[in-house]
């Protein structure tokens, strides 16, 4: 599809923009606008910045959980935190903004944070649900990790390098994001001890992707439900 590239990547590129974190807000909260002069001055002074990307805990549809460096979610999450301690890495955990939309993640019982075992570090930050867009990490990131979804997808758009956590990952998004090897090395990747850089087709990759999902052969009309199953509002 190469030939087809800007036409290709043109609609794909108007996704990310979207405002599914901050959309009801029309000006950032004071804590946002603290946290991200915090982000560009570490960015400024050298240091770098990772994001780990969160889920809807209860929303992993797959055969079996895991991945080649982690046991889960949780143990994913956490060895970020601990990976990033006592570095000049600045770690960002940002929760799905689905968590707190009941139409989309109906009633849940845990939440991302649940899963973080003890005190964070200086050096990590958990955001706020409505301060940041993903579209506002393209300036602020260097990398970004993510366990399962679709924002692996995203950050390619963004040509943001990923690191994709999850056994399935790689294979449900097969987009050329990165895909560490094992606990070692997912460490260096994520505080820079090891490139993380974006091969040039990979927002070509994640737009044709999207769109070959999009497609008619992927997509049908669905007439016994006129809302999703999980909306209880």
């Amino acid at each position: 599809h190469e030939a087809e590239a800007p036409a290709i990547l043109e609609p794909g590129r108007d996704i990310t923009p979207v405002r599914r974190s901050t959309g009801h807000r029309a000006s950032p909260p004071p804590e946002a606008i603290a946290c991200r002069e915090r982000i560009l001055a570490w960015r400024a002074r050298g240091g770098r910045v990772a994001c780990a990307f969160g889920k809807v805990v209860c929303d992993s549809a797959v055969p079996f959980d895991g991945g080649p460096a982690h046991r889960n979610i949780a143990d994913w999450l956490n060895h970020s935190i601990e990976s990033v301690r006592g570095t000049d890495t600045l770690l960002l955990i940002k929760p799905h903004p689905h968590e707190l939309n009941n139409s989309v993640g109906a009633f849940l019982t845990e939440y991302f944070r649940d899963l973080i075992v003890g005190e964070l570090p200086d050096n990590v930050i958990y955001l706020g649900h409505d301060w940041f867009d993903l579209a506002d990490m393209k300036e602020l990131i260097d990398v970004g990790t993510v366990f399962n979804g679709t924002t692996s997808t995203e950050l390619a758009l963004l040509e943001i390098p990923g690191i994709l956590c999850s056994h399935f990952a790689p294979i449900d998004y097969p987009i050329g994001q990165i895909v560490p090897r094992d606990r070692d090395h997912f460490r260096r990747l994520l505080c820079g001890e090891e490139e993380t850089k974006l091969a040039p087709d990979v927002p070509l990759r994640a737009a044709t992707w999207m769109k070959y999902l999009s497609g008619n052969d992927r997509i049908r009309d669905y007439r016994y439900h006129s809302r999703q199953i999980t909306n209880k509002v």
